[in-house]
C-alpha cells in the first residue's frame, strides 16, 4: 500500500486490524456501543492506534459510504513500539538519539522536524497518540520523505516512554524556550540521548519536564518572541551533532 486511504465499515476495519495494516487513526461514532466499541477501544490501546469518538455527522462528511459508524485512515508509514525498537537501535547504532514530540499538532512542523532529525543523525521519533497531528501526505511532503525512512513510534503515554528510556540508560533533555542553560552548554553526549520538544504556545507539559535530566534553550540575540518549533529543533540537533562528533574524536 503506497497511498493514504480511507476505509469504512466494521468488517473492513476489523480485517485491517487483524491483518496488521498500519492505521493512522480510527474515528468512531459516539452512538456505537457494545462488543464492537469495546473491541476497538481495547485493540487501539494495545496497538497504540489513536481513536476519537465523534458525532455521526462528521463521519457522513468524511465518507459517503455505509460506514456503520466507523472510519479509519490507513497509512503507508510503519509504526513501531518503543520497547521493541530501542533494543534494536542499541544493537545497530550503539548510542542512539531519539526525538520525542509533546503536543506538536501542526502536520508541517512534524514533517520539518522529521526532515531535520533524519538529516542530523536522529535514530527514531516517538509521538503520542493524543495531542499530535495526523501523519498525512502534507506531513510527508514537508519531511521531504524523511517520515518514510525515520523509524516512528507511537505511545499512549510519553511518561511511560521516558521512564523506559531512562531505565535503558538514556539521558533525557528538554528543549525549552525559558531554560537558563542553552544548547551550546550540553556536554555529556557519549551515551544514548533523548530530546523532547513541545508545542510552541504551551510548551512541554510540566510532568514531562520533571522527568528530564536537564532543559536547554536556543540562544537568541534578536527581538522576535520565539523560534518555530521545527526551526528550533533543527538548530538544537545541529549543535548536538557537533558536540557528539567532537566527543568521538
Amino acid at each position: 500500500m503506497d497511498e493514504f486511504s480511507i476505509i469504512s465499515g466494521r468488517n473492513a476495519i476489523e480485517e485491517a486490524i487483524e491483518r496488521h495494516h498500519s492505521i493512522e487513526k480510527i474515528f468512531l461514532a459516539r452512538s456505537v456501543k457494545g462488543p464492537f466499541e469495546k473491541y476497538l477501544r481495547q485493540t487501539s490501546k494495545e496497538r497504540n492506534i489513536p481513536m476519537s469518538y465523534v458525532e455521526k455527522v462528521k463521519l457522513d462528511r468524511m465518507s459517503r459510504s455505509n460506514h456503520q459508524g466507523v472510519i479509519a485512515f490507513v497509512t503507508p508509514i510503519q509504526y513501531y513500539t518503543y520497547n521493541a525498537l530501542i533494543p534494536h537501535l542499541f544493537e545497530r547504532i550503539g548510542n542512539p538519539l531519539v526525538i520525542l514530540l509533546d503536543g506538536v499538532t501542526d502536520v508541517r512542523n512534524i514533517g520539518a522536524i522529521a526532515r531535520s532529525a533524519e538529516i542530523l543523525g536522529a535514530s527514531a521519533m516517538i509521538l503520542p497518540t493524543e495531542r499530535s497531528a495526523l501523519i498525512n501526505e502534507f506531513a510527508i511532503k514537508s519531511s521531504a520523505g524523511a517520515l518514510m525512512s525515520l523509524p516512528l513510534c507511537r505511545t499512549h503515554s510519553l511518561l511511560n516512554a521516558i521512564d523506559y528510556l531512562i531505565e535503558s540508560g538514556f539521558e533525557v533533555i528538554a528543549l525549552e524556550g525559558y531554560a537558563t542553560k542553552n544548547i551550546t552548554e550540553f556536554r555529556n553526549s557519549e551515551g544514548p540521548l533523548a530530546v523532547i520538544v513541545g508545542d510552541e504556545e504551551k510548551g512541554i507539559r510540566k510532568p514531562i519536564l520533571l522527568k528530564c535530566h536537564e532543559s536547554y534553550s536556543i540562544p537568541q540575540v534578536g527581538n522576535t518572541e520565539s523560534l518555530n518549533v521545527s526551526v528550533a529543533t533543527g538548530i538544537a540537533l545541529y549543535q548536538l551533532l557537533i558536540t557528539r562528533n567532537n566527543q568521538l574524536k
